[in-house]
């Protein structure tokens, strides 16, 4: 194999392994942009079973085509899983949501205590928006920055636009669709 072909391998190694890691992103961003729409819904309708049923049938089309770009790139993935590299964005990445996760509950608590329950969604919002950051520095991923910082100022906002405030259902609608959008943007080549 001459030299050519040997860098042509590892860009092609390194861009499926980049297609199989959005995949997984995408899948996240799906389950829990469903999530936040569930939220939405349930708000805005109740337990309507139509807008339920768009909402799942959504997230399991976004499931699908994220689960068939990873499965197309698996192998690049699954080579490179023991490097140095991946193996510190993994610990990277389970402090950042460890750390996340410890903001929410320690955040909601306080609220809850203060009698300010009505700010935990924008709260775990601006939380989960903020993560983000740090993601977009560990996985190298611009991507992530437009994520957190959507959704930070989502949280910023959305209390502001209503008579309901804080517990208007534009804050879950619009958390739901920007990780929908980042989830749409991740399978895009």
């Amino acid at each position: 194999m001459s030299a050519v072909q040997h860098a042509d391998t590892d860009l092609t190694s390194q861009q499926s392994e980049v297609r199989a890691s959005r995949a997984i992103g995408a899948i996240f961003f799906s389950v829990f942009g469903a999530a936040w729409l569930v939220l939405w819904c349930l708000q805005v309708y109740g337990a309507a079973l139509g807008v339920l049923l768009l909402i799942v049938a959504a997230a399991v089309s976004l499931l699908l085509l994220s689960s068939s770009q990873f499965r197309r790139n698996r192998s690049a993935y699954r080579a490179n899983q023991g490097t140095p590299r991946r193996l510190k964005q993994s610990r990277a990445f389970n402090i950042i949501n460890a750390v996340q996760w410890a903001i929410i509950v320690v955040g909601a608590t306080a609220l809850a205590e203060l009698n300010k329950s009505i700010w935990i969604l924008p709260l775990v919002i601006f939380t989960i928006g903020a993560h983000f950051i740090p993601i977009g520095v560990v996985f190298k991923s611009k991507a992530r920055y437009v994520i957190g910082i959507a959704l930070m100022l989502v949280a910023l906002v959305y209390p502001h636009l209503g008579a309901t405030g804080p517990a208007s259902p534009l804050g879950p609608l619009c958390a739901g669709l920007i990780l929908w959008a980042g989830a749409i943007a991740s399978l895009l080549p």
